[in-house]
């Protein structure tokens, strides 16, 4: 039996919250100085997880949550940044073949526009 909407919402949240914080720990709040503000400021330190950017826990949870309904091993990322890490980062936790495609851009070679290049990682 499913339950409302908020309720198979929150109950998806906290699975996804399991699944990835498997991989890698929750990134800490650190409060910086607002210059005699009379509010406090806070900012998430994305910069201590895994890959060093927020993208990592969307990404894993689809390539864990896929790799649950389907049991496929192979993982295929087209991104040109940190997407692509996070895929790269679900593969290798669980021990998934994975290809990343990017476009390769490079300002002072137009002929390089759009050439592709592609890294295996595992």
């Amino acid at each position: 039996m499913h339950g409302t909407a908020p309720d198979t919402l929150k109950e998806e949240i906290l699975h996804a919250r399991n699944r990835v914080y498997k991989a890698g720990a929750m990134t800490p709040l650190q409060e910086i100085y607002n210059n005699g503000a009379p509010y406090r400021v806070f900012v998430k330190r994305e910069d201590l997880g895994p890959i060093n950017a927020y993208k990592w826990r969307g990404a894993y949870n689809a390539v864990a949550t896929y790799h649950e309904k389907t049991g496929c091993k192979t993982v295929v990322a087209a991104s040109a940044g940190n997407h692509a890490q996070g895929v790269a980062l679900a593969a290798q936790k669980a021990q998934h073949t994975g290809k990343d495609f990017h476009a390769a851009f490079h300002a002072h070679d137009e002929a390089d526009f759009g050439k592709t290049s592609r890294r295996r990682f595992r």
